[in-house]
């Protein structure tokens, strides 16, 4: 949460993400107007996963050995504090929802600007790009019938929320008053 963070400025927010153990990922939040926008937050980072980690399939947290998490709870985030690795290496059972993602509204510029420092990509290229690789994932497992986790099912419902409709920066969104 942006509590967590002594600061939430580029140069710090960099140094933080520097460590390798925290990665930006996003909600895309979908709006009955059929307009839709992308959040963005931080999180710890999964196990082989990007900086810049839109679409996660929920692989294990970087965080999580075979007895917890490497974190004491003065150290964990608050969200880290929430939830419980749902067998000694993973994945955490997390619940997250659009309003967690709403808290990060008022840092999504300095957020965007540090998706633009490590991939040299606008946000809507990254989101496709990103969401495309991950659908193809998908499709290689379904194809070779294997079941689907919770968070490869969520990937497939955000995809749908997205296809076709209109994106709206959060600027916009706030702009235009569609968030209230």
């Amino acid at each position: 949460m942006p509590e967590d963070f002594g600061s939430l400025n580029f140069a710090y927010l960099k140094e933080k993400i520097d460590q390798g153990y925290i990665s930006i990922s996003g909600q895309p939040i979908p709006f009955s107007s059929g307009v839709w926008t992308f959040l963005l937050y931080l999180r710890a980072r999964n196990v082989n996963s990007e900086i810049v980690d839109l679409f996660s399939l929920g692989s294990p947290c970087s965080l999580l050995t075979d007895t917890g998490c490497s974190l004491d709870e003065t150290e964990r985030p608050s969200l880290g504090l929430m939830v419980e690795p749902t067998k000694i290496g993973g994945p955490c059972d997390k619940k997250f929802d659009s309003d967690i993602a709403l808290k990060w509204l008022d840092y999504y510029n300095v957020l965007y600007e540090l998706v633009k420092h490590y991939t040299n990509m606008k946000i809507e290229d990254i989101i496709s790009e990103q969401l495309d690789a991950r659908l193809s994932e998908i499709k290689t497992k379904m194809d070779a019938k294997k079941v689907l986790n919770d968070m490869e099912k969520f990937v497939i419902n955000e995809y749908r929320i997205m296809v076709n409709k209109p994106f709206y920066s959060p600027d916009e969104v706030k702009k235009f008053s569609l968030l209230y």
